[in-house]
């Protein structure tokens, strides 16, 4: 790709959430995701996105569902306004795929980039979308390689990072 995506005019990155929904497949398979809530009601809890590393047979699938539950899949998904509305999904599972680098560079995203923004950045990541189409009428067309969307992510606290003084103006 070298950079020549990152070039174009009218890119802009769209703060979104990546959520996770389980589902019932009908059967499990190599690569599946599983969500594991570890020290639930400590605070130190936090979810943990893992691998299926093997298919399981027919004759397990009860057995590993009542123990590790249902695969996941993520999505992204953008807050409406309205709380009464429900959130806007922007990209469905199969079309979640890079990372881009700060070099310009893209990479597959993967489960460890999904934990970390879950356990670090409260689930915030940003998608690479038209500006212009958002500027002229908020239509979120967003920009793909290999019809998978790129995001990046970075810690939450540098997203507002703006050089304001909130320690002084929160004590006047």
């Amino acid at each position: 790709m070298g950079g020549s995506l990152f070039d174009m005019k009218h890119l802009m990155w769209l703060e979104v959430n990546l959520k996770v929904n389980f589902y019932q497949p009908e059967k499990l398979e190599q690569g599946m995701i599983f969500m594991n809530s570890l020290y639930p009601g400590t605070d130190k809890e936090f979810v943990e996105l893992w691998l299926l590393e093997e298919d399981i047979i027919e004759e397990e699938y009860d057995n590993f569902v009542n123990k590790n539950g249902f695969p996941v899949e993520m999505m992204l998904t953008l807050e409406m306004d309205n709380p009464d509305e429900a959130d806007l999904i922007v990209a469905y599972p199969p079309e979640i795929g890079w990372i881009h680098q700060d070099d310009d560079s893209i990479r597959e995203f993967d489960v460890d980039d999904a934990n970390w923004i879950i356990q670090n950045n409260y689930g915030k990541v940003s998608l690479l979308i038209d500006e212009q189409a958002y500027d002229q009428d908020g239509t979120i067309y967003t920009i793909t390689e290999d019809q998978e969307v790129i995001m990046k992510y970075q810690f939450i606290d540098d997203l507002y990072d703006d050089d304001q003084d909130w320690d002084e103006y929160l004590q006047d």
